[in-house]
């Protein structure tokens, strides 16, 4: 059924633009199957979605299946991962089809009709798929063709008892031919078995194809119906093998598409981890895809300006040693290989901490964005260390050495242009906090002197009595709002 819901509202916060990607992958999609069909070949599509972890896969697959809804495509999504306590990916599959179709059938259509021989098929192929798959679980995924199917259960667990009995009469007869005579007797009913399930899923198959027509028809639409499933990377290995191989063999059918979300190099490893780690987990992965398509590497810079920008926050209340804050905290995340999720996260504690700050000196972000990123990380040895000013404990891993910018440092001679890295600001910001906040020190750099002696003059209005006691800087307080603006989580999607 159509949504009424406008395209603007559906991508309202869509900070990497990926509404551009959902209109073309929808585009690309129905015209190769219109291109498939037009030369007789199957008009279904699987697609592999391939992004790294935190790079939005999952708000990407929600809003595209509230955008193909507002086109008039049905679409029904899939979180495999809340599925992969399951024995079987099959009746998880059944199951969030038939909660999507339901609104299309009553007793006497053909939909009804179609739907009823596609969970009769369903159950046979449970059964022999996942006979540790339970009667419940079952109910659940076919519905009511699940009373057709429930006594094959049972008959299913008899083949040991077929096997006890034949021996035992081959024991009786007490010779070679009579358990000749047996065996030949289970080798033909494998047989039979074997055709039997073959036959399972060509109906089932030729069902579900009918049941997508019929409702295609209804809906006055070409197609495609669309299944999104998501979270399979998080999947146990054995599931999310089993996963692709129900869609690949089961469920590819005329006008089916689906969108499966993965981070594919993690996907290598859980194939590495059933066949071994010689197994070409790339070659064997492609085999489930007729293609896959990568989102554009997303520009930090842009993703960290719509976020200053959306939640209007005040770069007056910060300070850094570049001109625009907003490039340096982008540039400090991106130096960092922090993720796009994890940037949303470390943006959203420095906003809290905006809101929360009231002094009247600005934020540090040389000092603040590291503690921010560490305490985001849940590295707490790496958080405690800089919070206790150990500077010889500050990771290139973790802040580049890299990480440089062109500043005006002071000179004997007036000041002049150098490139400086930040790991040197941040180990003089320690270096200091060590130290009384207005005890003098000649520096090479002007940054971490004038963050000090701006808070002497705002905050003490330069009071030369308080030379002669201790004053500790408000930077020392970074730590305590960090922890306290990270209680603050967003709403989970």
């Amino acid at each position: 059924m159509q949504s009424e819901e406008p395209l603007a509202n559906i991508w309202q916060h869509d900070l990497l633009n990926r509404r551009r990607d959902a209109e073309f992958l929808q585009d690309f999609i129905e015209s190769r199957i219109a291109e498939q069909k037009s030369v007789g070949l199957s008009r279904n599509y699987i697609l592999n979605l391939d992004a790294e972890w935190g790079t939005g896969k999952t708000f990407f697959l929600t809003r595209l299946q509230k955008h193909l809804n507002n086109s008039g495509r049905l679409c029904v999504y899939i979180n495999a991962w809340e599925n992969d306590y399951t024995e079987d990916a099959f009746v998880p599959i059944m199951a969030e089809i038939n909660a999507a179709i339901r609104p299309f059938y009553t007793e006497k259509t053909s939909v009804q009709k179609f739907w009823t021989g596609v969970k009769q098929n369903a159950g046979r192929i449970a059964i022999e798929i996942g006979r540790g798959a339970s009667k419940q679980a079952l109910r659940k995924a076919i519905g009511e063709g699940y009373e057709h199917v429930s006594d094959l259960i049972d008959e299913s667990e008899s083949e040991s008892d077929f096997i006890k009995g034949g021996v035992a009469e081959a024991g009786v007869e007490g010779s070679i031919g009579g358990i000749e005579k047996v065996m030949d007797r289970y080798a033909e009913a494998l047989l039979n078995d074997f055709e039997a399930k073959k036959n399972s899923i060509s109906s089932f198959k030729y069902n579900l194809a009918k049941l997508i027509d019929c409702i295609l028809k209804g809906k006055n639409s070409l197609g495609p119906i669309y299944v999104l499933i998501d979270e399979l990377d998080r999947c146990r290995p054995d599931y999310a093998i089993s996963l692709l191989e129900r869609v690949k063999h089961l469920f590819s059918v005329e006008n089916i598409v689906f969108v499966i979300a993965t981070d594919t190099s993690q996907l290598r490893h859980a194939v590495s981890a059933i066949y071994g780690l010689n197994f070409q987990g790339a070659r064997y992965l492609r085999r489930f895809f007729d293609r896959t398509y990568k989102f554009n590497k997303p520009n930090t810079l842009l993703f960290v300006r719509k976020l200053f920008h959306t939640y209007q926050v005040d770069v007056d209340k910060v300070s850094c040693p570049l001109d625009d804050p907003i490039e340096y905290f982008s540039n400090v995340m991106a130096y960092c290989e922090i993720s796009m999720r994890d940037i949303e996260r470390s943006f959203d504690i420095l906003r809290t901490s905006i809101t929360l700050w009231k002094k009247d000196v600005p934020l540090d972000l040389v000092y603040l964005c590291p503690l921010i990123i560490l305490y985001n990380s849940g590295d707490e040895e790496a958080f405690d260390r800089i919070v206790k000013l150990d500077v010889d404990y500050i990771k290139s891993s973790i802040f580049n050495n890299d990480f440089s910018f062109e500043m005006f440092v002071e000179g004997t001679d007036g000041e002049h242009l150098r490139s400086i890295r930040n790991e040197q600001l941040l180990r003089e910001i320690m270096g200091r906090l060590t130290k009384n906040l207005i005890e003098s020190g000649d520096s090479e750099y002007s940054y971490a002197r004038e963050i000090f002696l701006n808070e002497f003059r705002v905050i003490h209005d330069s009071r030369l009595s308080l030379m002669r006691q201790r004053v500790d800087s408000v930077l020392l307080t970074y730590p305590e709002l960090v922890r306290g603006s990270a209680r603050f989580a967003e709403p989970d999607e």
